[in-house]
């Protein structure tokens, strides 16, 4: 018999499961709408908590990062769908 406490906590990590697969899902929604295919149309800017910034308008830089961002919420996303379903 699952004590309520344990009920609290399991109720707890579904909703955060299910709050992240909204999040990644949304995010992949908006990585997929993302147009960097014309030259000169798509910019990259990097900040870090200095100021110091990195910035380029590398098609092929920003094809590669987006990919790569793109695999990794895929990725994530199939992880967070199979915790789910073995609940």
């Amino acid at each position: 018999m699952i004590n309520l406490d344990d009920r609290i906590r399991s109720f707890k990590n579904l909703r955060g499961l299910i709050n992240s697969r909204k999040l990644l899902g949304y995010k992949l929604n908006q990585l997929a709408k993302f147009n960097y295919e014309r030259e000169g149309s798509s910019a990259f800017n990097l900040r870090d908590y200095h100021g110091f910034e990195f910035k380029t308008t590398n098609t092929n830089f920003i094809h590669l990062l987006t990919f790569e961002t793109k695999s990794i919420q895929i990725k994530w996303w199939s992880e967070n769908n199979e915790t789910l379903q073995n609940l």
